[in-house]
């Protein structure tokens, strides 16, 4: 069972009406469609206001010079001659700007894969192809719509996770495991957990030492990958059942003695093991993508 709606629409199809769906949510702030969308479109855009809130602040003030073009009291350009031709007058002005930070820089390009690039036209310069003007909608967000959001408490909380881990279409084995960013690590041991949720010591499963989380729900076995931190994705995490897990074998394993002697490289023999296989990833609606805590 698929793990989201297909909304009787082909992958590219569905891709580009939530696109186009979430892109007109965040430019006028409501619109009207149909439940099962509705629930699509949410999933999308709430990740985009949680990325916002978490970015909002991440930038720095620099000021910089920049050329403006000198204005009449009409609005019109001021022009002179110059070398017998009429060029526009340029004045040189201290302006603020913000710069983004790696982290909002980052946040800022995600963004910008799934809104569409949005263009208006004021009213008062309406039919006139020249005044239409961009909408910066990642702006938006940081700047209007993040602000609004920034005290309430949403996004995930461990017992949301469990539960999306363990219940409905991610329904597998009692035990999963949860590959995490540096900074889903951090926010997992700073919570205090209760009765319903509890963390133990280490715990070593498969030859590797986890922390685990138990619940009512089933025990998630808790593990920092520094893949996460260097992707830019060190707020989310993973979770995989590794009932579902496969390995698929290309070339078996086998173990080739080297004659380092012989071959005047080193005074030593050497062996080397070699194999190549891959993982696999059965049944996708038993894994959980976790975006941020």
């Amino acid at each position: 069972m698929a793990g989201y709606r297909k909304l009787s629409s082909t992958s590219s199809q569905r891709k580009a009406l939530i696109r186009g769906q979430v892109t007109s949510l965040i430019q006028h702030g409501k619109i009207v469609t149909t439940e099962a969308k509705a629930k699509e479109i949410r999933k999308v855009a709430e990740g985009l206001i949680a990325l916002a809130v978490k970015e909002k602040d991440n930038y720095e003030t620099v000021t910089v010079t920049a050329k403006v073009p000198r204005k009449d009291k009409d609005g019109k350009r001021v022009k002179e001659v110059v070398d017998g031709k009429k060029v526009t007058v340029y004045d040189e002005v201290q302006k603020e700007i913000k710069k983004d930070l790696p982290s909002r820089l980052h946040a800022r390009r995600q963004m910008n894969k799934v809104l569409y690039t949005v263009k208006e036209v004021p009213q008062e310069a309406a039919g006139k192809k020249r005044n239409t003007k961009e909408i910066d909608l990642a702006e938006k967000l940081f700047t209007e719509i993040a602000p609004k959001y920034a005290s309430r408490n949403g996004g995930n909380t461990v017992i949301d996770i469990m539960r999306s881990a363990f219940t409905g279409n991610a329904a597998g084995s009692p035990r999963k495991v949860m590959i995490a960013g540096s900074d889903m690590i951090q926010a997992i041991n700073k919570l205090e957990y209760t009765k319903v949720i509890n963390s133990s010591d280490t715990v070593t499963r498969w030859g590797i030492d986890f922390n685990e989380l138990r619940s009512k729900f089933g025990s998630l076995y808790v593990i920092h990958s520094e893949i996460f931190d260097q992707c830019g994705h060190s707020s989310d995490a993973l979770i995989i059942d590794v009932q579902y897990l496969t390995k698929y074998t290309h070339l078996p394993f086998r173990v080739e003695r080297l004659d380092l002697k012989k071959s005047g490289v080193r005074n030593t023999d050497a062996l080397v093991a070699t194999e190549a296989s891959c993982m696999v990833l059965r049944h996708p609606s038993a894994h959980v993508k976790v975006y941020g805590l």
